[in-house]
């Protein structure tokens, strides 16, 4: 159940990414994270802070409860 939990939230978050227009770069970027450490992160090759959650969706201009959920 939680990989399945974070599986959907490593697919919201390469969709918000998509949606915004940004690269892996740009995100990076703003993170201040290299492209490859972002990019393990998107594709959950790392797992993922809740401090992390919280810079993307602000980044993303989404709630949290969006990287869950459908909820706009």
């Amino acid at each position: 159940m939680e990989e399945e939990i974070l599986q959907l939230i490593y697919i919201r978050i390469r969709k918000f990414r998509h949606e915004k227009g940004y690269t892996q770069q740009n995100i990076a970027d703003l993170l201040k994270i290299s492209q490859n450490a972002y990019c393990k992160i998107e594709n959950g090759h790392t797992r993922l802070l809740v401090s992390t959650l919280i810079s993307l969706a602000g980044i993303f201009e989404v709630r949290l409860c969006n990287f869950f959920n459908d909820a706009k």
